[in-house]
């Protein structure tokens, strides 16, 4: 993680530096065409390296989900995108097959931790095969008038059991990283109200349930800072002329900055990689690496409020394993739960959540009986390995959907 540094003025001079780049970054993607497609190798060589500068920045527009059509069984299917409930801060989306045959209802929390909702698309891709898919798509908190109001944890909890009523029975619940101590908290709230919408299953993939379980280096930087270091060194006020002037924000480049920071020597090495393939001419490889990057690179900031809650809470004070978690003035009791099982799924090559603190959910869970509770580790996934790519879509995709046809 980077050191944390004073804030004031941070947003302002990094959106003017933006702004001044963006005319140069296109000209030099537009130039490496020409260059790219010369036989010569040192002429491909100076395309490699106007694309390679052209394609270092940062954006914070919402990319597009564009689900293709799925194969589900022998059919092709098309999918459409539906906004179903639309909040200040959050969308509810449906991704509709055009087939009778849907399958389970899930809906998939996608994290709120500096990246848009389409971080979990090939997620969300895979599971479409077999399931109904719903997705919370957070907004922006820089693309929100600061007049709409404040967002913290205790909201985001509302969202999720508000979703979940809007749904309706037998919703299955898949929560990524960040998600999954807050899911597990709405879960536990409805639980303990006896609530139509209490889901069939809960399934928590990599996230903070207890911290303080073989922590890691993110775990450890939270715990050598206080919660006043955290809000004067990394909140910033987003700056005129954006839709949230005003706001007070956890600011997306500063999330990505902090983990690309963590392993350096490998993004590096990918970049080289990518130089080296555009040079040679091997296309499946350049568009590979640019859909990572430029997915990684689209980012959203976070509402001040929910960031240094959620530092405090979850990373310092470990409240939801303490038994101390509340939801405004009621406690959280997951051992409430008695009709969802409940799945956990780690990655045993994850450097951001340890493994055994997703594990942890299980300890928690004194109620529900054996026979409800399951684990998976997946021993080669790292973080985003164990909800994306080809280790998600061989092996951890069938183990959720094996859970859910079994508890459904």
């Amino acid at each position: 993680m980077v050191a944390l540094a004073p804030a004031a003025g941070t947003y302002g001079l990094y959106e003017f530096i933006r702004r001044m780049g963006q005319p140069r970054r296109q000209i030099m993607r537009v130039w490496s065409t020409p260059f790219l497609m010369s036989p010569f190798s040192p002429a491909r060589k100076m395309g490699a390296f106007l694309d390679a500068v052209g394609q270092a920045r940062l954006t914070h527009g919402h990319p597009n989900f564009a689900i293709q059509p799925i194969q589900c069984g022998k059919k092709l299917v098309a999918v459409t995108q539906e906004t179903v409930l639309t909040d200040t801060f959050c969308d509810l989306v449906h991704f509709r097959k055009d087939t009778k045959q849907t399958g389970p209802k899930v809906l998939i929390i996608a994290p709120m931790s500096g990246h848009f909702a389409t971080l979990v698309r090939g997620t969300i891709t895979q599971m479409l095969q077999h399931h109904d898919v719903y997705v919370t798509d957070w907004k922006n908190a820089r693309d929100i008038p600061l007049l709409l109001g404040t967002f913290d944890s205790n909201d985001y909890v509302q969202y999720l059991m508000t979703y979940l009523r809007k749904i309706g029975h037998d919703t299955n619940v898949l929560a990524v990283c960040q998600a999954a101590p807050l899911a597990l908290a709405a879960v536990s709230i409805l639980s303990q109200d006896n609530d139509p919408a209490v889901p069939a299953t809960l399934t928590l993939i990599a996230g903070p349930i207890d911290p303080r379980v073989n922590p890691t280096k993110v775990n450890e930087f939270a715990m050598d800072h206080t919660i006043g270091q955290f809000r004067t060194s990394t909140i910033n006020y987003v700056p005129w002329p954006l839709l949230g002037t005003g706001r007070s924000v956890y600011p997306g480049f500063r999330q990505v900055g902090g983990f690309m920071s963590m392993n350096m020597e490998q993004h590096v090495s990918k970049h080289q990689e990518h130089f080296n393939a555009l040079v040679r001419g091997d296309d499946e490889s350049t568009v590979l690496h640019r859909a990572f990057y430029d997915e990684y690179c689209a980012v959203m900031d976070l509402t001040a409020e929910f960031y240094l809650d959620t530092v405090a809470r979850v990373f310092q004070l470990f409240h939801l394993p303490r038994g101390e978690f509340y939801w405004h003035d009621r406690l959280v009791e997951p051992q409430a739960i008695t009709k969802t099982a409940v799945l956990t799924i780690e990655g045993g090559a994850d450097d951001i959540t340890g493994v055994g603190q997703t594990k942890a959910a299980l300890e928690l869970l004194t109620s529900l009986t054996t026979a409800k509770q399951g684990y998976h580790l997946e021993e080669a996934a790292g973080h985003y390995g164990v909800f994306n790519g080809r280790r998600f879509k061989k092996s951890i995709e069938p183990q959720i959907r094996t859970f859910i046809l079994a508890h459904s």
